[in-house]
């Protein structure tokens, strides 16, 4: 709560003027900000349902629905700490989903960007053939080079086509390391890999 609204309030009790009553933060948010487990999973099975239908209308695409959400809660519970109080958890949690969708769709178009470039051969064109076999060189020299972690999730997104939460148990991290190992390794191989306007 701000200081003007704090002041506000206790300057109209002072004076017996009406006080409208202060934003109170829900009990269960309070519980959970504290590390109570037991609000955690009732939060989470309160909102859950109604969280993915809000990613589904941004992605249209139940599985990956899903997967914000989880991340969306298993990123609430790693910085239950660090989280500030809310009046209204219901919007708080939206909010928090439909950035997450944002980060997705963007992270997204730029590991196509990546793999676009290294997967397509226009047919029939041996200079094409020869240029992409060139890349796919370079592209596997990236890879040799990168840290046995960042390797090992490029591989399982890349070539097995895992996700995140999927390669984040394979690991043995949460997702948002996940995340980072990706963005480290996909940085590697942009520098190998030409742009659009350079082919």
């Amino acid at each position: 709560m701000g200081t003007i609204v704090a002041t506000r309030w206790w300057f109209a009790r002072e004076h017996g003027e009406a006080v409208v009553p202060l934003p109170t933060e829900p009990p269960l948010w309070r519980r959970m900000r504290a590390g109570d487990e037991e609000a955690y999973a009732t939060l989470f099975r309160t909102h859950y349902a109604a969280l993915c239908m809000v990613a589904h209308r941004m992605l249209r695409n139940d599985a990956e629905s899903e997967e914000v959400v989880q991340d969306v809660f298993l990123r609430l519970w790693e910085r239950r700490g660090a989280l500030a109080a809310v009046d209204d958890v219901g919007a708080y949690l939206r909010t928090a989903v439909r950035h997450r969708v944002i980060d997705r769709v963007r992270r997204d178009l730029t590991e196509q960007q990546v793999i676009s470039h290294i997967a397509h051969e226009p047919a029939g064109d041996d200079t094409a053939h020869g240029d992409r076999t060139q890349m796919l060189a370079h592209v596997q020299r990236a890879m040799t080079a990168l840290p046995p972690r960042c390797r090992a999730a490029m591989q399982l997104r890349w070539f097995e086509r895992r996700s995140y939460a999927e390669i984040a148990t394979v690991l043995g991290i949460s997702p948002k390391g996940v995340e980072r190992l990706i963005t480290r390794g996909l940085a590697a191989l942009r520098r190998v890999v030409p742009a659009e306007d350079d082919r």
